[in-house]
C-alpha cells in the first residue's frame, strides 16, 4: 500500500476503461482506522485516463477487508469495467462486490452484491425424513438436498427418532460468500458467478453452495443459470481400476 495523500493506494490495475487501447489506470484508496487490521473504509475508486482527461472518482459505499481490483468487459462495449471486491469478514467470509462502467467521464455502478440479494432472495427449510427444501423465491425453483448420511447424534439434533421435523429449527442462506468474474471461450466478455452457502446449526455447518451466473451484457443484470453444488460422502480409496 503507498501514500496517497491523507489516504492509502489499495491497488492500482491499468485498462482500457475510457476508450479502445486507452491504457487508463484504476486507483482503489482507502483509510486503514485501525493498527494492525486490514480493515478499511472511506474507499472510493479513481479512474486516470492515459491522455489529457479529468479524472473520474466515485465512492465505494462498502467497508472491509481485502480489497482488489479486476478489470474486463462485463457489458460487451469492448472496453474494461471495474469490478471492485473484497470481504466483509477478515477471515473468509461474506463478500462485497461492485462493478463501474465509465461514461462521459463519470464511473456509473451498474451491480452490486447487494442488487442481486435483493432481486433473488431464497428460502430454506427442512423437511421430514432428512431433507432440506431450498427455493429460489422469484424463479419457484426448489431444490431438494438429502442430509440423511449425516451422523446420527447430528441429525437428532433436527429431527425426533421418526425423522420428523423439530420445532423452531430450520437452515439459513448465508449473505453473498463470492463474487468472481468467468471468462466467455466464445468471445472477450465476463460473467459473474455469485455464491451463498446453505447453512444448519452455524456458519461453518455447511450443507451445499448456491452458485447463480449472471450476465451483466448492456448493463442488464440477468441470470443465466442457478444451481445448487451438494458435497457427496468419500468412500474410501480405488485400489483396483481393472
Amino acid at each position: 500500500m503507498l501514500g496517497f495523500g491523507n489516504r492509502q493506494i489499495i491497488e492500482v490495475k491499468e485498462g482500457d476503461i475510457t476508450g479502445y487501447f486507452s491504457q487508463d489506470k484504476a486507483i482503489l484508496t482507502g483509510e486503514y482506522p485501525y493498527v494492525e487490521t486490514t480493515f478499511t473504509n472511506n474507499i472510493e475508486l479513481i479512474v486516470q485516463p492515459r491522455r489529457k482527461k479529468r479524472p473520474s472518482l466515485v465512492k465505494v459505499p462498502f467497508s472491509g477487508y481485502y480489497f482488489q481490483l479486476f478489470l474486463g468487459d462485463f457489458n460487451g462495449d469492448g472496453r474494461d469495467e471495474i469490478l471492485v471486491r473484497g470481504s466483509f469478514l477478515e477471515v473468509r467470509g461474506y463478500a462485497v462486490g461492485a462493478i463501474y462502467a465509465y461514461s462521459d467521464g463519470y464511473l456509473e455502478k451498474i451491480f452490486d452484491h447487494e442488487i442481486f440479494t435483493s432481486s433473488y432472495p431464497f428460502k430454506a427449510r427442512y423437511l421430514d425424513n432428512y431433507k432440506i427444501e431450498v427455493e429460489s423465491l422469484p424463479l419457484k425453483e426448489r431444490y431438494l438436498i438429502d442430509i440423511s448420511g449425516r451422523p446420527r447424534e447430528y441429525l437428532d439434533l433436527l429431527f425426533d427418532p421418526t425423522g420428523k421435523v423439530k420445532n423452531n429449527v430450520s437452515p439459513a442462506i448465508s449473505p453473498v460468500i463470492d463474487v468472481d468474474p468467468v471468462k466467455s471461450i466464445y468471445n472477450d466478455t465476463y460473467s459473474l458467478i455469485i455464491k451463498h452457502n446453505v447453512l444448519g446449526i452455524d456458519n461453518d455447518d455447511i450443507f451445499a453452495i448456491i452458485e447463480s451466473l449472471f450476465s451483466l451484457y448492456e448493463n442488464k443484470v440477468e441470470l443465466i443459470n442457478m444451481g445448487i453444488l451438494t458435497f457427496g460422502k468419500r468412500d474410501g480409496k480405488i485400489t483396483d481400476c481393472s
